[in-house]
This record gives structure tokens, sequence and C-alpha cells, in this order.
């Protein structure tokens, strides 16, 4: 990491020396090939002098390393010496010049780094730093230099927009503007496609004019990095612009895996305050140190894959804040102690990840088990018969791999044969027009999980008991029509359970043609809360019709439901989503801050604050009958649609444009409670007969749901008087 990490700032004294020493200028000496030797007047600065240092991050010393060795060390070229960095020759030769970093943290390192080594060495220099968002300047008034640095770790644009944050990997539009006005820029990239979750910082992929979940990660990141590219060389003059390309920062050190180490575990180590320590995948040896039991803030501990050896030690309970722990494929000894059940945060305290055990063991109290799933194999979110949610399944990868989610995964092994991609594609799109299906049904047979050998999909803790299993097919690939698409045969098995339910299955010919959904039942038993539905290509059918490489099982949804009453929790029906349990003036106090969240558009869903027309938007989808879609996608089909449709709806009526529409606080309390039922909203909620522009919004987003507009609505929507028919509380609720 180290020769990366100051490779640009090398690169930088070298353009701004007089000459280097023993190679004549910088244009006859290959600076790229020489040595890192020690060096003991180095380093160039102390960090405890720069008082701007971000030291959480780039003070090793202060972040409990013990030895210094490593700052001693500086590059020696085979062919010439570099000059000693002279802070006051550099500054005056960038006299009048702005310098941007542009990256992730490596930049921001460099960047840092730069900035103390001329502070350090000029104390008196007058300095000015600022920082506005994502951009952070630098400069020294009186030599008219600034050094910026701009976090834009993926070099294209990421737009926020309605449906979330869009990576544009073909535009650099936003971001050029600041590129284009410096007189050096310094790039790196991130190595963004690893990245999941939370650390992805994108929702959606835009390509020309298609918008993508997800969609190949390393395809995805040469596209962007191509952008990029394409705008360096057309720069109208690159010699009055210099530009660095350093490549792909690297991952941050607290994780050593796949780095060819050997030898012990160092016992000083343990005297740093480490809160991750990953060596998976190496040479290890050796016992674990003792010592290491002094690291009590550790929360990630992986190990495996080494060559360690004694017994597994009793210390590691001391690690009280370990979440993450794995010392499997070692040649430790004996039995997990019995005191790890005192690793309470640890989720993973097993020699052996729980997809290897048999029957995939749900340790998950009973409260919380499962007793309904839908799954939409290959597609997005989608919402059917207005309250059942499938949830989404786009996980790109597939060749051979294990995915999980809350209370379902699937693995998938294969690589489809003779197809001559580098990448192959197990989530496949319809090509045949789709029959025999209703608009709510289109979206789960569209798009389909598909396998060259094997595909299982598991669902977790769920409550004992037997279930109806819904399998959901149609035949998107294969035509029925006279073109060459027709000749493809499609066979697979099923196995429930490691039951074979389906022996040579045809997805054509049971449905009686391409395009046409057909959906097999079947009632299973759960008996050790784990549902396993396996697909196999069994060596059957057509592998090169009409491509090579087109074959295996395809599957397009699946729903599991009880073929009982699930279980209450203390008495009453167990609720995922939303449960209210407020009496009094809780219960008021509840429902009027319930009602701002509403006004804010903060109830989560595909309806943002930021849209800023969610108000509107909301009476749009309860008049298409698609209220459902305001529900947080992240509740997957974990809640009562029930429930969320009378909240919603009660919702929608204590927010009402027209006072008098809305219901009283006993009203709002007895449909909450189902006492009564939930009135039918008036289509027109009272917009017209307030302002005739708060009409057109409405009606604007009836044509078009997914757009916003700005418009003056010449004076507030409802006055903070009249809130509600509730019965008068003592103090004022004022609406944003």
């Amino acid at each position: 990491m180290a020769s990366f990490s100051i490779s640009a700032i090398v690169v930088l004294t070298i353009l701004a020396a007089k000459e280097i020493e023993g190679g004549g200028g910088a244009g006859t000496c290959n600076i790229y090939e020489g040595n890192w030797i020690y060096d003991p007047s180095y380093p160039l600065y102390n960090p405890a002098d720069c008082p701007f240092l971000e030291s959480r991050e780039f003070d090793c010393q202060k972040n409990g390393r013990p030895d210094k060795n490593y700052l001693h060390y500086r590059w020696q070229p085979t062919g010439c010496n570099l000059p000693r960095f002279d802070a006051h020759d550099f500054l005056q030769r960038f006299r009048g010049k702005q310098l941007m970093f542009v990256g992730d943290s490596l930049s921001l390192n460099q960047w840092q780094s730069l900035t103390c080594m001329i502070h350090t060495s000029l104390p008196q220099a007058p300095y000015i730093s600022n920082k506005i968002g994502g951009l952070s300047n630098f400069t020294f008034p009186d030599y008219k230099v600034s050094f910026l640095f701009s976090r834009n770790a993926y070099l294209v644009d990421i737009r926020s927009e309605i449906i979330g944050r869009v990576m544009y990997i073909e535009s650099v539009e936003y971001s050029r503007g600041l590129w284009e006005g410096m007189d050096f820029l310094i790039f790196d990239s991130w190595h963004w496609w690893t990245h999941t979750g939370s650390d992805q910082l994108w929702d959606f992929i835009r390509e020309g004019n298609a918008t993508y979940k997800d969609m190949n990660r390393l395809v995805a990141y040469e596209k962007a990095i191509n952008t990029w590219a394409k705008w360096a060389n057309s720069r109208a003059d690159p010699a009055k612009n210099r530009l660095i390309f350093q490549g792909v920062s690297p991952d941050h050190a607290r994780d050593l895996s796949r780095n060819y180490l050997n030898n012990t575990i160092p016992r000083t180590w343990a005297s740093m305050n480490l809160t991750g320590l990953v060596l998976s995948s190496n040479s290890f040896s050796g016992e674990l140190p003792e010592e290491l039991s002094n690291l009590t803030n550790l929360t990630d501990m992986r190990i495996s894959d080494n060559n360690f050896t004694g017994k597994i030690p009793d210390f590691i309970q001391r690690w009280s804040q370990i979440e993450k722990l794995d010392i499997s494929f070692n040649n430790l000894a004996g039995d997990i102690p019995s005191n790890f059940v005192n690793l309470a945060k640890a989720d993973y305290i097993d020699k052996v990840h729980s997809c290897l055990k048999k029957n995939f063991p749900c340790s998950a109290p009973s409260r919380d088990y499962k007793y309904f799933l839908y799954i939409n194999c290959g597609g997005e979110d989608v919402v059917i018969n207005n309250n059942t949610r499938f949830e989404a399944d786009v996980e790109f990868r597939g060749a051979s791999m294990f995915y999980s989610r809350q209370n379902w995964a699937f693995s998938s092994t294969g690589i489809f044969m003779d197809n001559d991609l580098d990448a192959d594609a197990y989530i496949t799109t319809n090509t045949s027009a789709l029959k025999n299906v209703s608009a709510s049904l289109l979206n789960l047979y569209k798009t389909a999980r598909t396998s060259p050998v094997s595909l299982t999909y598991y669902g977790l803790c769920l409550g004992n008991g037997n279930y109806t299993v819904s399998l959901h097919f149609a035949e998107i690939v294969f035509t029925n029509d006279r073109s060459f698409n027709s000749l493809g045969k499609r066979i697979f098995d099923v196995y429930i359970q490691e039951k074979l339910v389906l022996k040579d299955f045809n997805i054509e010919a049971e449905a009686g043609g391409d395009g046409k959904p057909i959906i097999k039942n079947f009632t299973v038993a759960v008996t050790s809360h784990t549902l396993k539905i396996h697909f196999y290509w069994a060596g059957k059918g057509t592998t090169g019709i009409p491509l090579r490489g087109v074959y295996g099982p395809l599957i397009s949804a699946i729903a599991v439901e009880p073929n009982f009453k699930p279980p209450k929790v203390n008495g009453k029906k167990k609720h995922v989503a939303l449960v209210l349990e407020v009496a009094g003036g809780a219960l008021s106090l509840c429902l009027i801050i319930l009602c701002i969240l509403w006004r804010k558009g903060c109830l989560g869903g595909k309806i943002s604050a930021d849209s800023g027309n969610s108000f509107f938007i909301a009476y749009v989808l309860q008049e298409r009958g698609n209220l459902l879609e305001l529900v947080d996608p992240a509740l997957g089909s974990e809640y009562s649609s029930e429930e969320a449709m009378v909240l919603l709806n009660v919702a929608l009526m204590c927010t009402n444009a027209a006072p008098t529409l809305r219901p009283t606080m006993s009203q709002a309390v007895s449909m909450l409670e189902g006492r009564t039922n939930v009135q039918e909203l008036l289509s027109d909620p009272g917009f017209s007969t307030i302002n005739p522009k708060l009409k057109a919004i409405r009606n604007h987003f009836w044509e078009n749901p997914t757009q916003t507009v700005s418009m003056s609505t010449e004076g507030p929507l409802a006055d903070a008087s009249s809130l509600s028919n509730v019965d008068k509380a003592d103090d004022s609720v004022i609406l944003d």
C-alpha cells in the first residue's frame, strides 16, 4: 500500500524539481524501477504537527501501532537519485496553480500527506482550509497555490432521483465542471464492485435509457472507467492540464486475507487497539498467542483457511464485542468451549457455517419464526393483488455461490457450457411474449433465475408444520413458432425436502406453449424449520439452441404459505411491520406524529421526502389501488398487509386537504382498533375546492406517477388551526 500511497507525490516532486541527480532530468530516469530503502532521516513530517490531519484514519501511531520502522523508508530509483522534498521550492514552482486529488481514501491520504509535508516544513506560512460537501480546499495564499480533494470514488456521476441514488456509468457531466479548471489532476478509483448492502453507495445503475437494479459489477466498472477515460482523452490541451491515474485503491489494512502471509501471528499485534483482524486464506501456523486475549475491542476476527494448531483458546470469551468469528479450516483441536455462549453479539461463532450443516439449523427464538415466503426469482420487488409482496432476487452471480437474505437463501452451481462469454448470465429476461397473464402478475414472469446445473432455494427459520409451496414457471426463452428458437427444449427435475416432485419437467409442454405461466402446488412438511427446494438439470434437453449455453432449470417465482393458522405471540397476532399498542394521550401523540411524517413524505417505500410531492402521489396510488407501494421495501413480505392498509388509509384521512373530511380522534382510534371499518376515501380529496393548481398537480401525477414538478401554490396547503377535527388538545401543532 505504501508504494501506491506516495507515488503521486513522488511524481509531483519530480515535476517541480530542478533536476534529478545522476539521471540528467526527469525524462531520462524511470522512477518506477527501484526499491524501498531504509533512511533514518525520514519521515518528512510528524502527524502530531499537523492540526488538520484526520488522525482517526491516517495516524497509525495514535491508532495503536507499536512499531515505527515503517516510517523510515523512502523510494530509491535504480538509475538516479530523487531530490529531497523542498516545500518552498515546491510552492514556488506551483505558484498560481490548482492541484486536485480525486478518488477515495487513497487520494484523501495523499492530499493530507502533501499538505502536512508543506505545513511542517513551512510552519509560519499562512494557510486557508475549508470543506464544502465532498470538496476540500487547502490554500497557501502567499504562493497562490491551492490543493483540493474531491471525494468521487466512482469517477462517474451519481445522482439523487425519486427512485433513489442512480449511478450513470456513461456520464461525467456533473463532475467534469470541477476537474476541467485544474492544472494538475490525480485520480484513483475505489474497488466499488465488491461492496454490497450498506457499503454500496448507489441504488440503481443507468446505462443509456435503461435502468438496472444491478448488473455484472466488473462489466459496470469497465464501462464506468471507460467513460472517465474518454473524458480524459478528450481534453483540449493535455499539456496544460497534467493528469495522473493511479489505478484502483487497495483495501484497508484490517483485511489481510489472501496475501500469501506465513509464520506465526506476531505477539506485538496484541498491543494494538484493533477492532478487526482478518487473516483468512494465508499460510499462518502455530498456536494463537495468549496475548491476543487483550484485544477486547475486536468485532471481527477471521482466521479461516490457515494452518493454526493447538486447542481452541478459552480466551476468546474475553472478546465481548465480537460480531464475526471464523476459525474454520485449521488444525485446531477440541470442542468449542461452553463459555462461547457469553459472546452475545456474535452472529457466527462456530467452526462451520450453518449452510454446511444438516438441515440448515435455525438459531432464532420461536417468536421470530416466519410463516410466509414470497420470492420473485430474478426480478425486482413486486406487489400483486394489492397486498402480497414478492421480495426481489437480483443477485447477478451464480457460478458457484451462496446468497442469503433475512429468511431465505439460494445456492447456485455451474458454468454454462460453450457460450464463449466471460461472465454468464444467471437471470434471464423474457424474449417470448407473455400470454394469459394478468397485469398484476406480469412482473412475476418477465424475469427468471436460471442455472446450468443446480439451483437450490432455502426457506429459513420457518415455523414447523404443513405448507403449500407454489412454484411459478413460464418458458420465456424458447418460443413455439417456426423460428430457430422453437427447437430448444428445457428439461429438469425438481426436489422439495429431498423428495422428487417433478421428473423431466418441461415448462413449455406443461403450460401448453411458450410465455404461458404455470403454477405447480405441493403440500410440504417442515419439521426442522428449514424448507429446501432444489432444481436440477440431469443432462436432458437441448444445450445449444437457440444459443449455446441456454439450458438448465428456470424458476420465475416461489410462494410458501402455511396450511395452518400461525401462532400468536403474547396472546396477540404476530405483527412484523407496524404495531400500535398505545392508549389515551399516547395514542393522540402517536397519530399526530404519524400525520406529520406523512405530510413530510417519511413513511418509506418508493415515495421519499426528497420528492417534494409525496402528498399528491399518495392519493394517486390510493386511487390506483397501489397504496401498499408506500410500505418500506426493506420489510419484504413480513408485515400484515391488512394492518398496513388500515394505517395508511387513516393517515390519508388525517392529512386530507379538506378539514371537514378528516376523522375525529375517536373515529380514528375506532378504525385503528378495528371496531369501525375504514371509510371509502373520496376520489377528489377536496383539492379543487381549495386551489385549482393543487388539482393540476394531482392530475399530473395520475398521468406521470414517477415524475416530479415544482409549482407555486400561492399559500400554505392548510393552516395550523385546521390540522384536524380531533378532540382539541392544549398544545398547538404546526405542520412544516
